[in-house]
C-alpha cells in the first residue's frame, strides 16, 4: 500500500505551551504484542488464532495480536484470496520466522534462550500465554496513547501518538511503529472445518510507518508526540498475485509500539480503533457469548455477554428484553463502548423458577435510549447442582498452578473464596468450605495463559462424602460450574423410608404417612409454601424445580421434585 503522509509532527515536553497531553505519567505494566505468523493452508493455525483471541479477551486492553500471513502456507490457490502483504513478508524475514513452521509467533520482540543454549525470538503457540504473563509483570519504561479519526468520504486517517517516558531507557533514540490490522475477513482456512467461511481476525493489512518504525527521541520524565495523516486505499493488493482484499474501514484496528532499534525489545504497545466522520450508519450492536459463558449450568443474577458496537456513535446505554422459558422481562445496561469496539458487559435479570433445562434469549430493544432494529442472542442452560453448604474440593494442579485462578463466586459474581497454590509440582489439594444455606454459587477456574491445565481436575463432594460433580478436562481458558446449597443432604430414595412419601404430578399433591412439617423451597432457597400435616397442595405453585423438606420425629429429609 502506498502511504500518503500529509503531516508529520514531533514535539517534546520542553514545549508544554504547545499542547496538553492525555497520556498518563503513572508507571504502568507492560502490554503485550503477539506477532503471529500464519497461513490459510496451515492446519494447526486456527489453534494459534484461538489462543491469541482468548488471551485478548481474558486480558482485555493488555494483549494485542497481529496475524501475519506469510511464507509457504500463505500462498493461495488460483481461486483463493491472497492475504500476504509486502510488509508482512519483510517483517517475517527481519524477525527470523521465514524459515520456521506455522504457526509460530514473536512476543514483544524479545529473544529467548533455550535449554540447548540456542537463542531465538520465535515461539510455538503453546508458549504464547506463559511468555506473555512473565512480560506483563514488568514495569513499562514508556506509556503510550493513540488517537485516530477517519473521514469515510475522503478515507483520510489522522493518527496521533502520545508518549511519556517513566524510566531510564538504553538510548534516547527509539523507533515508533504503527500497524493497521483488519477484523472479520471471511475466507478459507485449513484446520477450521468451515471451508471458505472462516472469519479471520487481527489480520495484518499494512505498516503505516516504515516496517522498522520512525525514529523518535525519548528521555525519562519527558513527553513525546508524533502525528500522521494517511490516505487509505479501498483494497489491499497482494505483492505477488495482485489479488485484492477490500479494506473495510469499520473493521480496522491501529496498533502502536516503541522498540529500542526498530527490531528488538518492544518497550510498550497500545491499540485503538479510529473514530469516523461522514459515516451514515444507524445505531446498532450485536451480542455474542464470552469464552467462560459457555458452561452447561448457569446461576448468576446476570448474563455475561460481549456487546459489539456496530455504529460510529459511542454506546452509553442499552435496553434488553430477556426471555427465559417463555417469560420476558426488561433489563438495561449503562457503560461505554467505543465505535466499532467490543466489551464484556453484565445484563442483570430476575431468575424466577429454574427448570432442569432452560432456554434463554436476549433481545436488544434500545441503544442510547433510541429504538433500534432488534438483535438477538439465545441459548440454554441446566439448573445448578444441589449440594450441602459444607463442601470438599479436591483440586489437582499442574506444573503451572500460579497461572490458574481457583475461586468460588456468589450469584452476583463476587469472590467468596479464592485458593492459591505453589507452582512447579503437580499436587492434589483438598479444601473444605462452609457456605451459606439456600444460595447459588459458582466454582470457577480461569487459566490466564489460555492453555488449559494439563492433567488437571477437580471433584466436589458433599459433607457426607457424596459427589456433587467432577471434571477431568480443564481446557483453554478454564471452566465454570454452579451449585445451590440446601439445608440438608438430599436423599437418593425417599420412598424407602417409613414416611411413604408420594408426589402426584397430575394432582400436584404431596402426601406422607404421618404428620410432619412439609415445606417447599425454590431452587434459590426461598420458602414457597409450608404446612404441618400429612399432605400439601401445590396448585398455586408455578412450574419449576423445588425442594421438599420434611421434618418429623423420625426423619429430616429433603427431596428435589419437578412441578409441571
Amino acid at each position: 500500500m502506498k502511504h500518503f503522509t500529509l503531516l508529520s509532527l514531533f514535539l517534546l515536553s520542553f514545549l508544554p505551551s504547545i499542547m496538553a497531553y492525555d497520556v498518563t505519567t503513572e508507571v504502568q505494566k507492560k502490554n503485550i504484542l503477539i506477532e503471529e505468523f500464519t497461513g490459510i493452508h496451515c492446519g494447526y493455525c486456527p489453534q494459534a488464532h484461538i489462543i491469541c483471541h482468548n488471551l485478548e479477551e481474558i486480558h482485555q486492553g493488555r494483549i494485542f495480536s497481529i496475524a501475519v500471513h506469510s511464507g509457504y502456507y500463505a500462498v493461495p490457490g488460483s481461486d483463493q484470496p491472497d492475504y500476504r502483504t509486502t510488509d508482512g513478508d519483510l517483517i517475517d524475514s527481519i524477525l527470523g520466522t521465514a524459515n520456521e513452521g506455522r504457526p509460530c509467533g514473536v512476543i514483544n520482540r524479545l529473544t529467548h534462550t533455550y535449554e540447548s543454549g540456542a537463542t531465538s525470538m520465535v515461539l510455538g503457540r503453546s508458549a504464547f500465554g506463559k511468555t506473555a504473563m512473565d512480560i506483563m509483570a514488568e514495569d513499562a519504561p514508556v506509556n503510550l496513547l493513540i488517537k485516530a479519526e477517519c473521514d469515510v468520504l475522503t478515507r483520510k486517517l489522522n493518527v496521533t501518538i502520545e508518549g511519556y517516558c517513566t524510566a531510564d531507557v538504553p538510548s534516547e533514540k527509539a523507533f515508533l511503529s504503527i500497524v493497521m490490522t483488519q477484523d472479520n475477513i471471511v475466507g478459507p482456512q485449513n484446520g477450521a472445518g468451515v471451508g471458505d467461511q472462516y472469519v479471520h481476525q487481527s489480520m495484518l493489512r499494512d505498516y503505516l510507518t516504515p516496517v522498522l518504525g520512525d525514529e523518535i527521541t525519548i528521555a525519562k520524565d519527558q513527553y513525546f508526540s508524533k502525528s500522521y495523516t494517511f490516505e487509505l486505499p479501498k483494497a489491499i493488493i497482494a505483492p505477488e498475485t495482485n489479488k485484492t482484499v477490500d479494506l473495510i474501514l469499520q473493521n480496522i484496528n491501529l496498533i502502536a509500539f516503541v522498540t529500542e532499534d526498530g527490531k528488538n525489545n518492544i518497550m510498550n504497545v497500545t491499540s485503538a480503533k479510529p473514530t469516523f466522520s461522514n459515516f451514515n450508519l444507524p445505531l446498532a450492536a450485536e451480542l455474542s457469548t464470552t469464552i467462560l459463558g459457555k458452561s452447561k449450568k448457569y446461576g448468576f443474577n446476570f448474563f455475561e455477554v460481549i456487546l459489539t458496537n456496530k455504529c460510529n456513535e459511542t454506546l452509553t446505554s442499552a435496553q434488553f428484553d430477556i426471555t427465559i422459558n417463555g417469560n420476558t422481562q426488561a433489563s438495561s445496561w449503562e457503560g461505554e463502548v467505543a465505535p466499532f469496539a467490543k466489551q464484556v458487559i453484565r445484563i442483570p435479570y430476575q431468575k424466577g423458577e429454574v427448570l432442569n433445562n432452560n432456554t434463554w434469549k436476549i433481545t436488544i430493544t434500545k441503544l442510547n435510549n433510541q429504538d433500534v432494529e432488534s438483535s438477538e442472542l439465545s441459548g440454554s442452560f441446566s439448573a445448578p447442582t444441589t449440594s450441602t453448604p459444607e463442601l470438599t474440593f479436591a483440586i489437582q494442579t499442574d506444573y503451572y498452578a500460579e497461572e490458574n485462578l481457583f475461586r468460588i463466586l456468589d450469584a452476583d459474581g463476587n469472590v467468596v473464596e479464592q485458593f492459591e497454590y505453589e507452582p512447579a509440582t503437580p499436587k492434589l489439594y483438598t479444601e473444605t468450605i462452609k457456605l451459606d444455606v439456600g444460595k447459588i454459587y459458582c466454582f470457577e477456574i480461569v487459566d490466564i495463559c489460555a492453555d488449559g491445565i494439563y492433567k488437571g481436575s477437580y471433584k466436589i463432594n458433599n459433607n457426607d462424602g457424596k459427589m456433587v460433580e467432577q471434571n477431568y478436562s480443564i481446557p483453554d481458558v478454564g471452566c465454570r460450574t454452579f451449585f445451590v446449597t440446601s439445608a440438608t443432604t438430599p436423599v437418593d430414595n425417599i420412598e424407602s423410608t417409613n414416611l411413604d412419601f408420594n408426589f402426584d404430578t397430575k394432582t400436584r399433591l404431596i402426601t406422607i404417612s404421618e404428620d410432619a412439617q412439609i415445606t417447599l423451597y425454590s431452587i434459590t432457597g426461598a420458602k414457597v409454601v409450608s404446612t404441618f400435616g400429612q399432605s400439601i397442595s401445590l396448585d398455586n405453585v408455578t412450574p419449576g424445580i423445588y425442594f421438599v423438606q420434611i421434618n418429623s420425629s423420625q426423619k429430616n429429609i429433603l427431596e428435589k421434585i419437578m412441578v409441571k
